[in-house]
């Protein structure tokens, strides 16, 4: 047993997308997914060998929701 402070997670980006009137779009995970079943998330996933962040994140905007901002992020956040 170890603890989550001790353990090596991988590397993870996510976006959170908001309207100009604050509205967020999240998405909703299926209730069989492996992690946070049925649970509401942000859109993003693990960064791929040798990727930066920001390349990570256009890529996870692409493959799931079809769309890549026109405007570069206006803000990041590093949790690690």
């Amino acid at each position: 047993f170890s603890s989550r402070s001790s353990m090596r997670l991988p590397p993870y980006v996510c976006a959170i997308l908001s309207s100009p009137t604050g509205h967020l779009l999240v998405e909703e995970r299926p209730a069989d997914a492996r992690t946070a079943a049925g649970q509401l998330t942000c859109f993003g996933g693990k960064l791929e060998p040798g990727e930066t962040g920001l390349d990570g994140l256009l890529r996870e905007l692409r493959e799931e929701l079809g769309w890549q901002p026109a405007e570069p992020p206006r803000r990041a956040v590093d949790l690690h």
